[in-house]
């Protein structure tokens, strides 16, 4: 008996043996087996099928969209810049502007002129002020770095009676002139000379900012081209530099509270980056906030927005009014307004212009010189023209 006993004891502890080897062998083999893989979680950018990728996309190749991309590029990011316009009618409003740099010269001095011409406003605040001052006052530098041979103090100072207007100043680049297209000139060639850093799509509107509904970031751009939209990714942002809305009639009316208004610079401002910023749910600031309205009007027979500017030449000094369609005057005639803006009891608005407008003078003002200085001496050919 004692020996059946113990042979089933025996049996019963060889059982378990295997047992237990039997489950170490299973928790082997389970160790062995990778763990099953956790479903991938997509990011919404992950969902886009992107058509292209960038470190920085820039939309508007002006003056802003230039120093945007070459700042971009020298800090070694891969920048793709979009234009709207044809290669040829890049530029924005930069490219016609007088070229004229505000370059201040004392610092205290020059943000005491910016909050004084700030007048009755405070939504232009204090840091803007300081952010707008530092930028300029280090454009000398600037400008030197990138290649511009001569650095030519311009005496330009739009409200000389504010105070602090002694430390400010501008500059011009390589000709005692004006108008000459240097400064877009600078850009341009910076730009070409980083086409390695830099690429550039003509013809290439950004439509819409493409981004995530949760975390409300800005992933990238949608932009037109050849017939197609294409999704661009920017890893680092969209730098929106589309200028501004004049040659948008809508926009205008809206913003300006004059029923019409015409372009002297870019024929491509249309309020894009606009539209585009406040789909996204950006804040807008100082709308009807431009540079000008000033009285000119718009030649017919030219291919061109320019118009001729009746009182940056004298023209006002002469025996003239200026009245709207019903006869009555909305301007004095004999100040000369600073880029549109007049002051109202302390604090620089922009004027408004009715339209249709008119110029009543005399027949001793028509003689006594050209209402425009390219005009015949008298008018008397365009009077003949119309």
């Amino acid at each position: 008996m004692k020996s059946f006993k113990q042979l089933i004891s025996l049996v019963m502890v060889v059982v378990m043996m295997f047992s237990l080897a039997a489950c170490a062998q299973e928790k082997q083999t389970a160790a062995e087996e990778p763990a099953a893989a956790e479903p991938e979680v997509k990011s919404y950018a992950d969902t886009i099928k992107w058509d292209a990728a960038y470190d920085v996309v820039v939309v508007g190749y002006g003056g802003a969209g230039a120093v945007a991309s070459l700042t971009a590029a020298e800090e070694g990011a891969k920048v793709l810049l979009l234009e709207k316009a044809p290669e040829g009618q890049e530029g924005g409003n930069t490219k016609y502007a007088a070229q004229i740099i505000p370059a201040p010269t004392d610092r205290e001095k020059a943000l005491t002129y910016f909050k004084a011409i700030r007048g009755g406003y405070d939504n232009q605040s204090d840091a803007i002020v300081e952010t707008i001052v530092d930028g300029s006052m280090a454009i000398r530098e600037w400008l030197t770095a990138h290649g511009a041979k001569e650095i030519i103090e311009y005496p330009l100072i739009e409200y000389p009676e504010a105070p602090g207007s002694d430390g400010i100043s501008s500059v011009i680049i390589d000709e005692k002139e004006v108008f000459t297209g240097k400064f877009w000139s600078l850009f341009k060639k910076n730009v070409a000379e980083h086409k390695d850093n830099i690429d550039v799509w003509f013809e290439a509107p950004g439509t819409e900012l493409i981004q995530d509904p949760e975390s409300k970031i800005v992933l990238g751009i949608k932009v037109d081209k050849d017939g197609k939209t294409l999704n661009v990714r920017a890893q680092n942002g969209v730098v929106l530099a589309t200028g501004g809305f004049e040659n948008n009639e809508t926009m205008v009316e809206n913003y300006t509270q004059m029923p019409e208004c015409f372009s002297k610079g870019a024929h491509y401002n249309t309020g894009d980056g606009i539209k585009m910023a406040m789909k996204a749910g950006a804040d807008l600031w100082h709308m009807s906030t431009l540079s000008g309205p000033d009285l000119n009007f718009k030649d017919p027979n030219s291919e061109t927005t320019f118009g001729y500017a009746l009182q940056l030449y004298g023209f006002n000094k002469k025996s003239i009014i200026f009245v709207g369609s019903d006869g009555t005057r909305f301007v004095n005639e004999a100040f000369f307004p600073r880029h549109g803006h007049i002051n109202n009891s302390g604090t620089w608005v922009s004027m408004q212009i009715p339209s249709p407008a008119y110029a009543v003078f005399d027949e001793a003002a028509r003689l006594e010189g050209p209402i425009y200085p390219s005009w015949s001496k008298d008018s008397s050919e365009e009077i003949e023209k119309g």
